[in-house]
């Protein structure tokens, strides 16, 4: 009896992007669907008097919210109310936040790109990786806590999804003038900025620190053993504006909103998801 009463449900194991992708799709082909049956079943006439109602509709709406603002004090302002300060507003934080730099998605489908946005708050370390099961806490050896321990307690910022995606896969910190992409061990092979894996831009980084952190080569052993060793930081890559950046196969790019929006790269063809594909495959080997 109890074998019978046992019932499996089956669970599909979907990146969350992906899923987001595919529900937009949905509702956009369910939305053509309905408007090729309005034009099929309804002349002009028609379509006509439904838009001007549509309108109406609309102007009693503002109207109502208008009233809403009056009685509840975020509309207009009188004389006496006037005196009063006002307290912050909710476009301050929303304007602020436009002005962080993000990253930004590619999809296949030119509609769905540029959709989902991820911002990088200055000083912060924004994390990505694979969402960690509910048994992983227990279970983990450190084996996938490169780049540091936090991330395996707070779990990542952004979650992705995939056969190469790791559970800590890299991380980017805006350091207020720049922002560095860091990863580590096996992930920095399944990562592509510009094209490029992060295993070889981090080789030549490290390249590149070691030489102008050596010593001058005609200078003396007493003045070499004097001098204070230096200390390295921890290599990564600048990110630029417009770099494409390739966690396996989950695509995004990075903006910076001094120079551009990111609907102007877009929009210009300057990214796409061909483009960044055909740059990943003509530099992988």
């Amino acid at each position: 009896d109890r074998a019978k009463q046992i019932k499996n449900v089956a669970k599909v194991n979907e990146n969350p992007q992906e899923k987001l992708m595919r529900e937009l799709r949905e509702e956009n082909a369910k939305l053509k669907l309905v408007m090729d049956q309005v034009q099929d079943h309804m002349g002009t006439t028609e379509l006509a008097q439904i838009q001007e109602k549509l309108q109406e509709l609309k102007d009693a709406q503002l109207v109502s919210d208008g009233y809403k603002q009056a009685m509840d004090g975020t509309g207009p302002l009188t004389s006496a109310q006037e005196e009063k300060p006002r307290p912050p507003r909710r476009n301050v934080v929303v304007s602020a936040a436009l002005d962080l730099p993000h990253i930004v998605n590619l999809n296949e489908d030119m509609l769905l790109s540029g959709r989902i946005k991820h911002w990088l708050p200055e000083g912060k370390i924004v994390k990505i990786g694979l969402a960690a099961a509910a048994n992983d806490s227990d279970s983990s050896d450190g084996s996938d806590t490169e780049l540091g321990s936090t991330c395996a307690d707070d779990g990542p910022n952004i979650v992705l999804s995939g056969v190469n995606i790791f559970h800590n896969h890299a991380s980017i910190r805006n350091e207020g003038q720049r922002c560095v992409l860091h990863c580590k061990g096996e992930a920095a092979n399944f990562t592509y900025v510009r094209g490029v894996k992060c295993s070889s831009l981090l080789r030549e980084a490290r390249r590149s620190m070691r030489k102008s952190l050596a010593p001058p080569k005609r200078q003396s052993v007493a003045a070499r053993l004097l001098q204070p060793p230096q200390v390295a930081d921890t290599p990564g890559v600048t990110l630029n504006h417009g770099d494409m950046i390739a966690f396996d196969h989950c695509l995004f790019f990075f903006v910076d909103p001094s120079i551009s929006p990111a609907e102007v790269l877009i929009l210009s063809n300057q990214v796409s998801y061909a483009a960044a594909r055909k740059e990943i495959a003509l530099r992988r080997w």
